[in-house]
């Protein structure tokens, strides 16, 4: 005779194994790669817009056209020098269009060092521009947490690395060693990743 509850029992087994591995596949890796198109909401004290970075090349130094939705329709390009990726502290947010390459100093991703940094100590020390110097603040890990991004209008999820501050500032970082990219910030304004255009 047929054991009808064993059935069932292996049916709904079956189906949950089946769940739990769609969800785990739907989190992935992800790389900016070259031409790559990164769209940010900013919110200031002003009307909200969004800054827009096009990847032009990451070897041998990164190197991404910007602009921007704002009254001042800013745009221009920026360098990060293979070096600097790989071990500058400096943060550099503040665009005021032209080409500029940075020195000690990223934006949009952080270095390699400062990631590695998060990952074994649970905190890095990033330097902001301030006056003639530069200005030394410690954020530290407070969690990691599965973040939500659109990679060519299709939801992806990533997992992330959340830093705060003493004052309650805060990076979230695609937890990649490779590919530390920023994907929300919070500086006393917000700047969040919106999409991901793939070429």
């Amino acid at each position: 005779m047929v054991n009808v509850h064993k059935i069932c029992k292996s049916i709904v087994l079956v189906y949950i194994a089946f769940a739990i591995g769609g969800c785990k596949s739907s989190k992935k890796a992800f790389n900016v790669q070259t031409n790559n198109q990164l769209v940010y909401n900013i919110t200031t004290g002003g009307s909200p817009y969004n800054f827009i970075v096009e990847v032009v090349n990451r070897q041998p130094d990164l190197t991404f056209n910007y602009s921007m939705t704002n009254a001042a329709n800013t745009r221009g390009q920026l360098v990060i020098t293979q070096g600097d990726l790989d071990t500058a502290h400096g943060q550099f947010n503040y665009f005021g269009g032209g080409k500029d390459t940075l020195r000690r100093m990223t934006s949009v991703w952080i270095s390699k060092a400062c990631y590695q940094e998060i990952i074994t100590d649970k905190k890095t020390v990033f330097e902001f521009p301030a006056g003639f110097g530069m200005k030394k603040e410690t954020y530290s890990l407070t969690k990691e947490e599965d973040y939500t991004i659109s990679v060519n209008g299709k939801p992806l999820i990533v997992s992330t690395l959340v830093l705060k501050n003493e004052k309650g500032n805060m990076y979230r970082i695609l937890k990649n060693p490779n590919d530390p990219l920023v994907l929300q910030m919070e500086l006393g304004f917000q700047i969040e990743i919106k999409e991901i255009n793939v070429n």
